[in-house]
């Protein structure tokens, strides 16, 4: 995101994946190629897709973003 969500909204979302190591290891690395973290990661994805067409399609949801976002930049 960087400081692109300096000027627009922007989400970056996490959620767990089960391994024997920390993110940048060889062992994350077997964990999020594992089915499980497979599942995981699609089912995250879907979330974020469904809210990102909930914003396209829903005006006032858009318009809600977008003052949650100003009010962010004033603190």
């Amino acid at each position: 995101l960087g400081n692109v969500s300096y000027e627009v909204p922007g989400f970056h979302g996490g959620f767990f994946i089960h391994a024997d190591g920390v993110n940048h290891t060889p062992q994350f690395t077997a964990g999020a190629g594992s089915e499980d973290g497979f599942k995981r990661s699609l089912q995250c994805a879907a979330g974020m897709a469904v809210v990102a067409c909930r914003a396209l399609v829903d005006a006032s949801f858009a318009t809600a973003i977008k003052s949650d976002f100003e009010k962010s930049l004033e603190l």
